[in-house]
């Protein structure tokens, strides 16, 4: 059985030429290109030997050449695999979507000797993923409101994270509603589940509390009735806290949602919670809540997925509330607390609403 070097190299150009990929080699180092496929060639409208000085920045779209040139140098540098999604422009001049990849080879002294890689067109999963994402974002504008109320003794600020798969659309909200006596209902709540139907039951809760708070001033009997019709309906369970603001005084009242925050300048606690999540008992008992607002506390609302991105619910707990204390000390908003608990480079597989009140 030949396993020369030469014969390893026929075999690997014999497969490169039936695969759909664009395939390349390159040196390591400088990483000149020293093959590509048919495949390759015909895409970019090139033949053999001007693929030999084929450079990054004459073929993919001008907005992802920087992201796409730094990794690329980082992988010759340091020999780390390389992967990258950007668009190449083909030989009629049309971007496309491709996933890029490379991985080095190395020889006995564990040296990079050479560069193989692809690049996989998923130009049409791309734009689906963007169409999809435009669908949510219409949703979340229909279904979650754009201004919320700003007075002089207590201002809103909110803010809504998408999940990281856009398609997974879900039932997060938060509302917040002034009645003409002055008094602000406000709830935040999170509905099983995901997808268009989760979403619709959302607004549709929204709009069943706003519905059976006008004629209560007490948001455990609001709670009550929205349980009922919640119940009536069947195989819905959602979380919700609901509260009023009355000048200084607020009331609230938890069904199965993560505990409230109060902040002040000596720090940040979770207010008592509890009751069961609506759609579950037909006939529950809730209990409503109260606290004195004064200058200078922060009173934040949130969903459970700012606790539970990371699988570590205490750790993330704890980070919340120094998050909340820094907020209440800082002037931060809803946005910063999100990142401040989360980061930047945590992708949460669920929605999450944050919604905070400043006195």
């Amino acid at each position: 059985m030949d396993t020369s070097p030469e014969r390893a190299s026929e075999s690997f150009r014999a497969l490169a030429e039936l695969l759909p990929q664009l395939v390349w080699v390159s040196k390591a180092g400088s990483g000149q290109i020293e093959y590509v496929n048919r495949q390759w060639l015909d895409y970019f409208g090139i033949d053999e030997v001007r693929s030999r000085s084929w450079r990054m920045r004459d073929f993919v779209h001008p907005d992802d050449f920087k992201q796409a040139n730094e990794r690329w140098k980082f992988a010759l540098l340091t020999g780390a695999a390389y992967e990258v999604e950007y668009r190449l422009r083909r030989h009629d001049g049309i971007y496309q979507w491709f996933l890029a990849r490379g991985t080095p080879a190395r020889d006995a002294a564990k040296n990079v000797v050479r560069w193989y890689g692809s690049a996989t067109n998923i130009d049409v999963q791309k734009r689906e993923v963007e169409r999809a994402k435009e669908v949510v974002d219409l949703l979340q504008e229909a279904f979650i409101p754009r201004e919320l109320p700003q007075r002089n003794d207590v201002r809103f600020d909110a803010v809504y994270v998408p999940a990281e798969d856009v398609a997974r659309v879900g039932g997060d909200w938060y509302d917040a509603f002034e009645f003409p006596d002055g008094s602000i209902l406000f709830s935040i709540g999170d509905v099983a589940g995901h997808g268009l139907r989760a979403a619709v039951t959302m607004a549709n809760i929204r709009q069943t509390i706003l519905g059976a708070s006008i004629d209560t001033d007490d948001p455990s009997e609001a709670l009550v009735k929205v349980n009922r019709v919640l119940c009536l309906q069947r195989s819905i369970i959602a979380s919700a806290l609901v509260g009023f603001l009355r000048g200084k005084h607020v009331t609230f009242c938890s069904a199965g949602h993560p505990p409230a925050i109060f902040a002040d300048e000596h720090g940040a606690r979770f207010l008592p919670h509890g009751g069961m999540p609506l759609g579950v008992d037909a006939d529950p008992l809730f209990y409503s809540q109260n606290f004195e607002t004064r200058p200078g506390t922060m009173l934040v609302l949130y969903t459970d997925g700012l606790t539970e991105a990371r699988r570590r619910v205490d750790e993330d707990e704890q980070r919340l509330l120094q998050a909340c204390t820094n907020a209440v000390r800082n002037g931060m908003g809803a946005a910063d607390i999100h990142q401040a608990v989360l980061g930047p480079m945590v992708k949460s597989p669920d929605d999450t609403a944050i919604m905070t009140l400043r006195f």
